[in-house]
């Protein structure tokens, strides 16, 4: 009886998900260090959609988005190679945030890339009825460093006040899995400051980028890598109108795509 209640409290003990270790410490879902360059302010939603059969379901946690912390990674995880892919992207984000003339070469793409995905898969995990990274595609990145093959992210400015913190989430299911309330696909849209970044994750490497209509033409691709060099000061840029309008295609894409969730 009491090997029993041992192995279900080892069962029940949360672990890191990535490597599976105990010792849990908290995450920021947004970089703590965010709040130097882009100061908090009242812009602050963060907003999950997920597609149920009778249309968008909408949940908007309170609080800031950017204080968020989630107690999901252990401390070697977080304090190692976590810490690296936050240090390495830091600069250049910063200037990506304040808007800066830079140019980024494919290297500081990818370092932008790896840390926007990261982030993606902390942020799942505020609500998982909406997760769509599985298990295995946060192994590959914990083990290889790089990001799996049906990831794609973009990166455009974002030229209004009214939006300096906002994050948004929408999963779906595209075809059968034999998970039947697991989000297979997924979009998520972080603004920081001068910043956007769209995440996409498609259900297989197979599968092509939605069509993100008028306004997603002016996304620039960094993953997978497109441009040898891309100068910031060049980036074409959207308000907050025009984001919203790329929310609510993508949202028309994926119901398109995807299955009533619970099949």
């Amino acid at each position: 009886m009491g090997r029993k209640k041992n192995k279900q409290n080892q069962q029940d003990t949360p672990k890191c998900i990535f490597c599976g270790k105990t010792s849990l410490t908290k995450e920021h879902v947004w970089s703590d260090w965010i709040k130097n360059v882009i100061p908090r302010d009242d812009s602050k939603r963060h907003e999950h959609i997920l597609m149920r059969q009778d249309g968008f379901e909408h949940r908007r946690p309170t609080g800031h988005v950017g204080s968020k912390t989630l107690k999901i990674v252990c401390s070697d995880c977080n304090n190692g190679w976590m810490s690296k892919i936050e240090s390495d992207a830091k600069p250049i984000l910063t200037d990506l945030m304040l808007e800066k003339a830079i140019i980024m070469d494919r290297d500081q793409q990818l370092l932008v890339a790896k840390w926007a995905f990261l982030k993606t898969i902390i942020a799942e995990y505020l609500d998982i009825t909406w997760q769509a990274i599985n298990s295995s595609e946060r192994k590959y990145f914990y083990e290889k460093k790089l990001l799996p093959e049906n990831i794609g992210i973009w990166i455009v400015k974002n030229e209004t006040d009214k939006w300096r913190y906002r994050h948004l989430h929408t999963g779906g299911k595209v075809h059968y899995s034999s998970l039947p309330n697991r989000c297979n696909t997924q979009s998520t849209i972080f603004v920081i400051g001068g910043l956007i970044i769209y995440i996409y994750k498609r259900h297989d490497s197979s599968f092509t980028y939605p069509f993100l209509g008028e306004w997603g033409r002016s996304l620039t691709l960094i993953y997978p890598h497109e441009h040898k060099a891309i100068r910031w000061a060049s980036v074409p840029s959207m308000n907050g109108d025009e984001t919203e309008l790329l929310r609510l295609n993508l949202e028309r894409v994926l119901s398109l795509l995807s299955l009533p969730h619970g099949i």
